[in-house]
């Protein structure tokens, strides 16, 4: 039998954040999730997706807009929203609105190494991060920092994986 608890609401930290998600502890479907990180904005995007135990998806949050060329996000709510959830493993998603390869910059890996020192200590590591680049209108590209051996986990046991 599930237990549901009711949190209090987070104010949100920007005005668009109101605009697609006014209750951050509240999941977004990955589907809309994907359609918002893929659009077309002048401004980064980021999120994430969370996974239970069985490396389902619990679905998406939405935890800031930046500017044009960054965006920062509080490691605080996001911790805050995945144990709420009983998250055991999240993707970090942003976009990288002006950029055709979405290569990520010294900033974004050294972001997702902090998030995953916040969150592997309480179970739920940092399993990948995604940039979306720029939509062609056919697709868009994405870098996948997993499948690019990309390293944001300083002993690869701290994730719990023997990869």
């Amino acid at each position: 039998m599930a237990v549901t608890v009711d949190a209090p609401a987070i104010p949100p930290r920007h005005p668009a954040c109101s605009r697609l998600n006014d209750d951050p502890l509240r999941l977004i479907d990955l589907l809309d999730f994907f359609h918002l990180m893929s659009d077309s904005s002048r401004y980064e995007r980021v999120g994430a997706v969370l996974f239970n135990a069985e490396h389902g998806p619990l679905g998406a949050v939405w935890l800031d807009q930046g500017c044009q060329d960054q965006v920062n996000f509080d490691l605080r709510l996001l911790a805050r929203i995945a144990l709420h959830h009983d998250a055991h493993g999240l993707y970090l998603v942003h976009s990288h609105p002006h950029s055709d390869d979405p290569q990520p910059s010294r900033r974004d890996i050294e972001a997702t190494r902090a998030a995953h020192a916040c969150l592997a200590p309480l179970g739920i590591p940092v399993l990948d991060h995604h940039i979306f680049g720029t939509p062609d209108g056919v697709s868009t590209p994405i870098f996948k920092f997993r499948a690019r051996g990309v390293v944001w986990i300083a002993d690869a046991t701290e994730s719990g994986s023997s990869e």
